[in-house]
C-alpha cells in the first residue's frame, strides 16, 4: 500500500509540474535586451539563435525540409511610417522582380487584406503588412513571406515570416497570432 501511495503521488507530482511547465512555455514571451520589441513565442514554436542580432522563432518539429521562421530586424529611422514603407517595397520590387508592377499589385492586394482583417499589435497600433512571393537563392523552390513593420523608438521593428509557398496556409495564423501578441518601443 505504501508503494501504491507513493506511485500515487509521484504521478500528482509530474502532472503538477507538467502543468506548470506547459503553462510557462504558452506563456513564453521573448523580449530581447535592448527592449525595442517583444512577443508571445506560439506554441509548438521554439527561439533559436542566429548570425543576426536577434534570435529567431521557428516551429519544433518542421514540417519541411525548409523551416518556417519570423526574423526580427530593427532599423533605425525618422521617417513617417508610410514613406519608409513605400521606400522599402520599392526597394523590394527593384531586387525580386523584373516588373516592379506584378510585384507592387501583389503587395498592394496582400496589405488590403490584412487591413480588412484588422491585424493589430498588442497595444493597439496597426502595423503595415504585406506578402510576397520570392524563390530560394538556394533551391529555387517559392518562399512565401510576409512582413509587419511597426513603428519602435526612433525607428520601425520589421517582423519577417518566411515559408515555403506550399505550407502558408499551415504556418501564416500562427505569424498573424505572433504579430497580434508584439510589442513595440514606438
Amino acid at each position: 500500500m505504501k508503494h501504491v501511495s507513493k506511485f500515487i503521488v509521484k504521478i500528482l507530482v509530474g502532472l503538477a509540474l507538467a502543468t506548470a511547465i506547459s503553462c510557462s512555455e504558452s506563456q513564453n514571451r521573448y523580449e530581447p535586451p535592448d527592449q525595442l520589441f517583444s512577443y508571445e513565442v506560439p506554441a509548438g514554436w521554439t527561439m533559436q539563435d542566429s548570425f543576426m542580432k536577434y534570435k529567431i522563432c521557428v516551429p519544433l518539429y518542421p514540417a519541411s525540409d525548409f523551416t518556417a521562421n519570423v526574423n526580427v530586424v530593427y532599423e533605425s529611422s525618422n521617417l513617417d511610417l508610410q514613406i519608409y514603407c513605400a521606400q522599402t517595397e520599392l526597394l523590394l520590387a527593384s531586387l525580386l522582380t523584373e516588373d516592379p508592377s506584378v510585384f507592387e499589385q501583389e503587395i498592394l492586394s496582400s496589405s488590403t487584406r490584412y487591413q480588412a482583417m484588422n491585424v493589430r499589435l498588442k497595444d493597439g497600433s496597426l502595423p503595415r503588412m504585406y506578402t510576397f512571393s520570392s524563390p530560394d537563392m538556394l533551391t529555387g523552390a517559392t518562399n512565401s513571406i510576409t512582413q509587419a513593420i511597426a513603428p519602435a523608438k526612433n525607428g520601425f521593428v520589421i517582423f519577417t515570416f518566411t515559408c515555403r509557398e506550399e505550407r502558408y496556409e499551415m504556418y501564416s495564423p500562427v505569424f498573424v497570432e505572433l504579430i497580434k501578441s508584439a510589442s513595440t518601443s514606438g
